[in-house]
């Protein structure tokens, strides 16, 4: 659903937080591709311990999340501390620990 600019912002999201070179289904939000049943959202790699996929899924979320709002926001760092609650110095540590940078964001915004 929704119109060429939402799709161009679910495919530039998909790509920036694409690992490979190759954008796939998973790459996708749920909610654009569905789901069929059973399926799983996330694949999971057994050989890992509970808490290393919990520090994985909590990673990837956060990173999902912030990229969303830098995405909503046009890459703005006081909006975008605004909506998640929490500081600037916040944000840029975790654009920081994620590589990402702002200027990918520039003139995405929605608000």
């Amino acid at each position: 659903p929704g119109n060429i600019r939402e799709l161009q912002n679910v495919v530039e999201r998909a790509y920036i937080l694409e690992n490979t070179n190759t954008l796939r289904l998973e790459s996708f939000p749920i909610e654009i591709v569905g789901q069929t049943e059973g399926a799983a959202v996330v694949p999971m790699d057994a050989t890992k311990t509970l808490a290393e996929v919990r520090e994985e899924a909590i990673e990837n979320l956060e990173r999902q999340y912030l990229i969303q709002i830098l995405t909503d926001t046009g890459g703005k760092i006081n909006e975008t501390a605004k909506i998640a609650g929490v500081g600037t110095r916040q944000i840029h540590k975790l654009m920081t620990k994620y590589a990402i940078d702002k200027s990918q964001f520039k003139g995405t915004g929605h608000q």
